[in-house]
Protein backbone atom coordinates (compact mmCIF):
# COMPACT_ATOMS: atom_id res chain seq x y z
CA UNK A 1 0.00 0.00 0.00
CA UNK A 2 1.03 3.65 -0.49
CA UNK A 3 2.92 5.19 2.36
CA UNK A 4 0.41 8.05 1.83
CA UNK A 5 -3.09 7.72 4.09
CA UNK A 6 -5.35 5.85 1.59
CA UNK A 7 -8.47 7.58 0.76
CA UNK A 8 -11.54 5.71 -0.12
CA UNK A 9 -14.79 7.49 -1.46
CA UNK A 10 -18.12 6.56 -0.29
CA UNK A 11 -21.16 6.61 -2.83
CA UNK A 12 -24.06 6.02 -0.28
CA UNK A 13 -27.39 7.65 0.37
CA UNK A 14 -28.19 5.08 3.22
CA UNK A 15 -27.68 6.69 6.78
CA UNK A 16 -27.04 2.90 8.48
CA UNK A 17 -24.69 2.01 6.08
CA UNK A 18 -22.82 5.20 5.53
CA UNK A 19 -22.12 5.48 9.69
CA UNK A 20 -21.43 1.61 9.92
CA UNK A 21 -18.68 2.02 6.82
CA UNK A 22 -17.71 5.40 7.81
CA UNK A 23 -16.78 4.47 12.06
CA UNK A 24 -14.76 0.93 10.48
CA UNK A 25 -13.03 2.80 7.70
CA UNK A 26 -11.70 5.95 10.13
CA UNK A 27 -11.04 3.46 12.86
CA UNK A 28 -8.46 1.47 10.68
CA UNK A 29 -6.75 4.42 9.41
CA UNK A 30 -8.77 5.26 6.40
CA UNK A 31 -9.15 9.09 5.19
CA UNK A 32 -13.00 9.47 3.42
CA UNK A 33 -14.44 11.22 1.01
CA UNK A 34 -18.42 11.41 0.65
CA UNK A 35 -20.86 12.14 -2.22
CA UNK A 36 -24.37 10.92 -1.36
CA UNK A 37 -25.54 12.59 -5.06
CA UNK A 38 -25.34 10.78 -8.54
CA UNK A 39 -24.90 14.19 -9.56
CA UNK A 40 -21.74 15.30 -8.16
CA UNK A 41 -20.17 12.13 -9.13
CA UNK A 42 -18.29 13.54 -11.80
CA UNK A 43 -17.35 17.18 -10.67
CA UNK A 44 -15.53 15.36 -7.83
CA UNK A 45 -13.03 13.17 -9.69
CA UNK A 46 -12.63 16.44 -11.63
CA UNK A 47 -11.06 17.90 -8.49
CA UNK A 48 -9.92 14.91 -6.45
CA UNK A 49 -8.07 11.27 -6.70
CA UNK A 50 -8.88 8.16 -4.38
CA UNK A 51 -7.12 5.14 -3.89
CA UNK A 52 -10.65 2.98 -3.60
CA UNK A 53 -14.25 3.69 -4.18
CA UNK A 54 -17.36 2.07 -2.33
CA UNK A 55 -20.71 2.66 -3.66
CA UNK A 56 -24.14 1.32 -2.11
CA UNK A 57 -26.06 -1.30 -3.87
CA UNK A 58 -28.82 1.47 -4.50
CA UNK A 59 -28.27 5.38 -5.01
CA UNK A 60 -31.66 7.35 -5.05
CA UNK A 61 -33.27 4.99 -6.67
CA UNK A 62 -30.30 3.90 -9.58
CA UNK A 63 -28.40 0.93 -8.73
CA UNK A 64 -24.57 1.12 -7.72
CA UNK A 65 -23.79 -1.76 -10.72
CA UNK A 66 -25.53 0.96 -13.35
CA UNK A 67 -23.78 4.05 -11.94
CA UNK A 68 -20.33 1.83 -12.50
CA UNK A 69 -21.02 1.56 -16.08
CA UNK A 70 -22.08 4.90 -16.10
CA UNK A 71 -18.87 6.24 -15.07
CA UNK A 72 -16.54 3.66 -15.46
CA UNK A 73 -14.03 6.19 -18.04
CA UNK A 74 -14.22 8.21 -14.80
CA UNK A 75 -13.07 6.06 -12.35
CA UNK A 76 -10.75 4.59 -14.24
CA UNK A 77 -8.66 2.24 -12.85
CA UNK A 78 -9.48 2.55 -9.04
CA UNK A 79 -10.38 -0.42 -7.14
CA UNK A 80 -14.52 -0.49 -7.21
CA UNK A 81 -16.07 -1.91 -4.40
CA UNK A 82 -19.77 -2.87 -4.21
CA UNK A 83 -21.83 -2.71 -1.19
CA UNK A 84 -24.84 -5.30 -1.38
CA UNK A 85 -27.76 -5.25 1.17
CA UNK A 86 -28.18 -8.86 1.37
CA UNK A 87 -26.79 -12.19 -0.51
CA UNK A 88 -28.76 -12.37 -3.69
CA UNK A 89 -27.66 -14.92 -6.47
CA UNK A 90 -28.87 -13.18 -9.04
CA UNK A 91 -27.72 -9.69 -8.09
CA UNK A 92 -23.81 -10.75 -7.34
CA UNK A 93 -24.33 -12.81 -11.17
CA UNK A 94 -25.33 -9.85 -12.79
CA UNK A 95 -23.05 -7.48 -11.19
CA UNK A 96 -19.64 -10.26 -12.21
CA UNK A 97 -21.71 -9.39 -15.95
CA UNK A 98 -20.71 -5.62 -15.76
CA UNK A 99 -17.24 -6.37 -14.49
CA UNK A 100 -18.51 -5.82 -10.82
CA UNK A 101 -15.37 -8.22 -9.21
CA UNK A 102 -15.50 -6.70 -5.61
CA UNK A 103 -18.67 -7.18 -3.59
CA UNK A 104 -18.89 -6.56 -0.12
CA UNK A 105 -21.78 -8.12 2.05
CA UNK A 106 -22.91 -7.33 5.82
CA UNK A 107 -22.50 -7.70 8.70
CA UNK A 108 -19.58 -5.30 7.97
CA UNK A 109 -16.52 -6.47 9.90
CA UNK A 110 -12.04 -5.70 9.65
CA UNK A 111 -11.79 -8.88 7.68
CA UNK A 112 -14.86 -8.61 4.90
CA UNK A 113 -14.23 -4.80 4.43
CA UNK A 114 -11.09 -3.69 5.64
CA UNK A 115 -9.24 -6.71 4.35
CA UNK A 116 -10.41 -6.58 0.86
CA UNK A 117 -9.70 -2.62 0.45
CA UNK A 118 -5.93 -3.34 1.47
CA UNK A 119 -5.80 -6.50 -0.65
CA UNK A 120 -6.87 -4.69 -3.66
CA UNK A 121 -4.70 -1.78 -3.12
CA UNK A 122 -1.90 -4.30 -2.46
CA UNK A 123 -2.66 -6.00 -6.41
CA UNK A 124 -2.58 -2.23 -7.28
CA UNK A 125 0.82 -1.90 -6.08
CA UNK A 126 2.03 -4.77 -7.56
CA UNK A 127 0.96 -4.08 -10.80
CA UNK A 128 2.97 -0.76 -10.57
CA UNK A 129 4.01 -0.38 -14.10
CA UNK A 130 8.00 0.88 -13.70
CA UNK A 131 7.93 -2.88 -11.59
CA UNK A 132 7.31 -5.24 -14.67
CA UNK A 133 10.08 -7.01 -16.30
CA UNK A 134 9.19 -5.68 -19.43
CA UNK A 135 9.18 -2.14 -18.34
CA UNK A 136 12.70 -2.68 -17.16
CA UNK A 137 14.54 -3.77 -20.41
CA UNK A 138 12.22 -0.96 -22.56
CA UNK A 139 14.01 1.45 -20.00
CA UNK A 140 17.51 0.35 -19.90
CA UNK A 141 17.72 -0.31 -24.15
CA UNK A 142 15.40 2.99 -24.97
CA UNK A 143 17.98 5.34 -27.02
CA UNK A 144 15.68 8.02 -25.24
CA UNK A 145 17.18 9.22 -22.31
CA UNK A 146 15.54 8.47 -19.46
CA UNK A 147 15.53 8.90 -15.66
CA UNK A 148 13.26 6.66 -13.36
CA UNK A 149 12.96 8.62 -9.67
CA UNK A 150 11.94 7.08 -6.80
CA UNK A 151 10.95 8.45 -3.04
CA UNK A 152 11.55 12.05 -5.44
CA UNK A 153 14.98 11.00 -5.75
CA UNK A 154 17.27 9.82 -9.02
CA UNK A 155 17.06 6.40 -8.65
CA UNK A 156 18.62 5.08 -12.17
CA UNK A 157 19.39 6.67 -15.02
CA UNK A 158 19.41 4.30 -18.63
CA UNK A 159 22.17 2.96 -20.80
CA UNK A 160 21.62 6.29 -22.95
CA UNK A 161 22.35 8.77 -20.74
CA UNK A 162 24.85 7.18 -19.15
CA UNK A 163 26.78 7.20 -22.41
CA UNK A 164 25.92 10.67 -22.98
CA UNK A 165 27.28 11.52 -19.69
CA UNK A 166 29.25 8.86 -18.17
CA UNK A 167 29.66 11.46 -14.46
CA UNK A 168 26.04 12.43 -14.45
CA UNK A 169 24.37 8.87 -12.64
CA UNK A 170 27.51 8.94 -9.93
CA UNK A 171 26.79 12.53 -9.07
CA UNK A 172 23.07 12.89 -9.46
CA UNK A 173 22.18 9.19 -7.67
CA UNK A 174 20.48 9.69 -4.79
CA UNK A 175 19.47 13.65 -5.20
CA UNK A 176 16.42 15.34 -5.39
CA UNK A 177 15.16 16.70 -8.81
CA UNK A 178 15.93 20.43 -7.99
CA UNK A 179 19.17 19.42 -6.47
CA UNK A 180 20.18 18.02 -9.73
CA UNK A 181 17.98 20.56 -12.28
CA UNK A 182 17.36 24.23 -12.76
CA UNK A 183 13.59 24.79 -13.58
CA UNK A 184 13.89 28.77 -13.51
CA UNK A 185 14.26 28.87 -17.06
CA UNK A 186 10.66 28.58 -17.85
CA UNK A 187 8.39 30.00 -15.67
CA UNK A 188 5.21 26.97 -15.96
CA UNK A 189 8.04 24.50 -15.03
CA UNK A 190 7.49 24.86 -11.51
CA UNK A 191 3.70 24.84 -11.64
CA UNK A 192 3.63 22.05 -13.99
CA UNK A 193 6.00 20.20 -11.42
CA UNK A 194 2.96 20.68 -8.72
CA UNK A 195 0.59 19.32 -11.00
CA UNK A 196 1.90 16.52 -11.09
CA UNK A 197 2.90 15.90 -7.33
CA UNK A 198 -0.73 17.15 -6.60
CA UNK A 199 -2.27 14.30 -8.95
CA UNK A 200 -3.59 17.21 -11.21
CA UNK A 201 -2.08 15.49 -13.82
CA UNK A 202 -0.17 12.18 -14.21
CA UNK A 203 1.89 13.66 -17.18
CA UNK A 204 3.57 17.09 -17.93
CA UNK A 205 6.59 18.57 -19.98
CA UNK A 206 8.98 21.13 -18.73
CA UNK A 207 10.81 23.10 -20.73
CA UNK A 208 14.30 24.54 -21.53
CA UNK A 209 15.52 23.44 -18.27
CA UNK A 210 18.90 23.30 -17.11
CA UNK A 211 21.04 20.21 -15.22
CA UNK A 212 23.44 21.97 -12.75
CA UNK A 213 25.95 19.61 -13.63
CA UNK A 214 26.56 20.67 -17.10
CA UNK A 215 25.63 23.46 -19.36
CA UNK A 216 22.83 21.23 -21.19
CA UNK A 217 19.62 22.22 -21.76
CA UNK A 218 16.74 19.84 -21.55
CA UNK A 219 13.19 19.38 -22.31
CA UNK A 220 11.45 16.82 -20.13
CA UNK A 221 8.65 14.88 -19.96
CA UNK A 222 7.19 13.37 -16.14
CA UNK A 223 4.73 10.43 -16.83
CA UNK A 224 3.81 9.51 -13.19
CA UNK A 225 1.24 6.48 -14.21
CA UNK A 226 -2.11 5.77 -12.05
CA UNK A 227 -0.36 2.74 -10.30
CA UNK A 228 2.67 4.37 -9.75
CA UNK A 229 3.46 5.00 -6.17
CA UNK A 230 3.94 8.13 -4.17
CA UNK A 231 7.29 9.91 -5.55
CA UNK A 232 7.99 7.87 -7.97
CA UNK A 233 8.04 8.85 -12.09
CA UNK A 234 9.65 8.73 -15.19
CA UNK A 235 11.77 11.31 -17.06
CA UNK A 236 12.18 11.40 -20.31
CA UNK A 237 14.47 14.03 -21.72
CA UNK A 238 15.48 15.92 -24.85
CA UNK A 239 18.69 17.56 -25.28
CA UNK A 240 18.61 21.05 -26.71
CA UNK A 241 21.86 22.56 -26.95
CA UNK A 242 24.43 23.30 -24.92
CA UNK A 243 25.27 26.65 -23.36
CA UNK A 244 23.17 30.18 -24.93
CA UNK A 245 20.61 29.49 -21.82
CA UNK A 246 19.54 33.51 -21.94
CA UNK A 247 17.32 32.58 -25.06
CA UNK A 248 14.85 31.21 -22.81
CA UNK A 249 11.18 31.27 -24.08
CA UNK A 250 8.97 31.73 -27.40
CA UNK A 251 6.25 34.42 -28.38
CA UNK A 252 3.11 33.98 -27.24
CA UNK A 253 0.20 35.34 -29.03
CA UNK A 254 -3.02 36.37 -27.98
CA UNK A 255 -5.19 33.05 -28.34
CA UNK A 256 -8.16 33.73 -31.41
CA UNK A 257 -11.65 33.84 -30.97
CA UNK A 258 -10.96 34.84 -26.68
CA UNK A 259 -12.83 38.31 -26.00
CA UNK A 260 -10.91 40.65 -23.90
CA UNK A 261 -11.67 43.93 -22.06
CA UNK A 262 -8.94 46.40 -23.72
CA UNK A 263 -10.53 49.35 -21.83
CA UNK A 264 -9.89 47.56 -18.70
CA UNK A 265 -6.23 46.63 -20.09
CA UNK A 266 -5.32 50.59 -20.92
CA UNK A 267 -6.33 51.48 -17.26
CA UNK A 268 -3.27 49.37 -15.94
CA UNK A 269 -5.54 47.20 -13.40
CA UNK A 270 -4.14 46.22 -10.36
CA UNK A 271 -3.91 43.21 -8.47
CA UNK A 272 -3.12 42.02 -4.86
CA UNK A 273 -0.05 39.57 -4.52
CA UNK A 274 -2.56 37.10 -3.31
CA UNK A 275 -4.79 37.43 -6.26
CA UNK A 276 -1.18 37.31 -8.65
CA UNK A 277 -0.93 33.97 -7.08
CA UNK A 278 -3.88 32.70 -7.39
CA UNK A 279 -3.98 33.84 -11.44
CA UNK A 280 -0.60 32.11 -11.61
CA UNK A 281 -1.75 28.82 -10.41
CA UNK A 282 -5.03 28.93 -12.35
CA UNK A 283 -3.27 29.49 -15.53
CA UNK A 284 -1.42 26.46 -14.60
CA UNK A 285 -4.40 24.17 -14.82
CA UNK A 286 -4.62 23.44 -11.15
CA UNK A 287 -8.49 22.99 -9.70
CA UNK A 288 -9.59 25.38 -6.85
CA UNK A 289 -9.10 22.81 -4.19
CA UNK A 290 -5.30 22.09 -5.12
CA UNK A 291 -4.80 26.18 -5.55
CA UNK A 292 -6.67 26.25 -1.92
CA UNK A 293 -4.06 23.62 -0.22
CA UNK A 294 -1.42 25.27 -2.18
CA UNK A 295 -2.04 28.65 -0.38
CA UNK A 296 -3.17 27.15 2.63
CA UNK A 297 -6.71 28.90 2.07
CA UNK A 298 -10.31 27.44 1.71
CA UNK A 299 -11.89 26.86 -1.56
CA UNK A 300 -14.19 29.99 -1.15
CA UNK A 301 -11.21 32.24 -0.34
CA UNK A 302 -9.78 30.85 -3.68
CA UNK A 303 -13.09 31.35 -5.43
CA UNK A 304 -13.33 34.89 -4.07
CA UNK A 305 -10.05 35.86 -5.23
CA UNK A 306 -11.24 34.38 -8.92
CA UNK A 307 -14.43 36.38 -8.55
CA UNK A 308 -12.29 39.21 -7.79
CA UNK A 309 -9.94 39.12 -10.67
CA UNK A 310 -12.63 38.51 -13.08
CA UNK A 311 -14.27 41.52 -11.99
CA UNK A 312 -11.19 43.81 -12.15
CA UNK A 313 -10.46 42.59 -15.78
CA UNK A 314 -14.03 42.84 -16.80
CA UNK A 315 -13.66 38.80 -17.66
CA UNK A 316 -16.65 36.51 -17.99
CA UNK A 317 -14.23 33.55 -17.05
CA UNK A 318 -11.18 33.21 -15.18
CA UNK A 319 -9.81 32.14 -18.93
CA UNK A 320 -10.40 35.32 -20.27
CA UNK A 321 -9.32 37.04 -17.11
CA UNK A 322 -5.89 35.39 -17.07
CA UNK A 323 -5.63 36.29 -21.01
CA UNK A 324 -6.57 39.97 -20.24
CA UNK A 325 -4.34 39.76 -17.50
CA UNK A 326 -1.08 38.84 -19.27
CA UNK A 327 -1.81 41.24 -22.73
CA UNK A 328 -1.77 44.06 -20.04
CA UNK A 329 1.75 43.00 -18.74
CA UNK A 330 2.89 42.11 -22.02
CA UNK A 331 2.91 38.20 -21.61
CA UNK A 332 1.05 37.87 -24.93
CA UNK A 333 0.50 40.46 -28.00
CA UNK A 334 -3.14 42.03 -28.21
CA UNK A 335 -4.60 43.71 -31.54
CA UNK A 336 -2.00 47.27 -31.61
CA UNK A 337 0.31 45.95 -29.43
CA UNK A 338 4.09 45.46 -30.15
CA UNK A 339 5.18 44.80 -26.88
CA UNK A 340 5.54 41.13 -25.73
CA UNK A 341 7.53 38.93 -23.28
CA UNK A 342 9.23 35.92 -24.44
CA UNK A 343 7.40 33.14 -21.36
CA UNK A 344 6.10 30.14 -20.90
CA UNK A 345 2.67 30.97 -18.66
CA UNK A 346 0.37 29.65 -21.20
CA UNK A 347 1.74 27.27 -22.87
Amino acid sequence: MNSQIPRVLLISSCGTTKTKVEKLLSKNGFLIERVSQIEEIDGFFRENCVDAILCDQMINGRAGMDLFQQFQLVFQSTPFFLIMNEFDADEVMIALEVGVTNLIFPPFSKTSLIGKIENELIKRKNANLFKVNEFAELFEESLALKILMRDDKIFKCNAALTEMNPEFFGAAEGKSFEEVFDVELHKSNRLNIKRLQSGVSNIVKLNRVKCKYSDCLFDMLLFKGSQGEQGEYLIELTLLEKGNSNDNSEEIKLPAGVPVNYEAIGEKVHLTDRELQVLELSAAGLPIKVIAEELSVSNRTVEKHRANIMEKLGAGNIIEAIIAWYVQIGVIKGPNSESHLKSGVLN
